[in-house]
């Protein structure tokens, strides 16, 4: 029964290499300011797609340029610097929110923008 298992797990993982499934498109951070980098080389992604930084963070697409993307960072781990890699997920970004928060304007942050409160 595990020998079956890991028999279509190693079938998958084959298929996924010969079709190119497990193949992600890459940019390099080329501006960081605050919550907000600059990357190029991510010619194919899209709005709200979820963006990896190199072990150091996600966020998603905000903008698209003709030669670069802004991604709003909401997950940061260190650091991002100039010349990190980023990798598209080919998913769009979703966030999970308290159940505080439904019927409030909150920011990225968790600041309720009526009350001026945290939550």
């Amino acid at each position: 029964m595990a020998k079956t298992h890991i028999d279509k797990l190693v079938n998958d993982k084959i298929k996924e290499i010969k079709e190119e499934k497990n193949v992600f498109e890459t940019g390099k951070v080329i501006k960081v300011q605050d919550y907000i980098i600059e990357v190029s080389g991510l010619e194919n992604v899209t709005f709200f797609e979820k963006v990896i930084i190199w072990q150091k963070g996600m966020g998603y697409v905000n903008e698209i340029g003709e030669n670069s993307v802004i991604v709003a960072v909401v997950k940061q781990n260190s650091p991002i610097q100039i010349g990190d890699e980023v990798k598209r997920s080919n998913e769009t970004f979703k966030a999970i929110f308290p159940e505080e928060s439904l019927g409030r304007i909150t920011d990225l942050f968790g600041v309720d923008q009526l009350n001026r409160t945290y939550i």
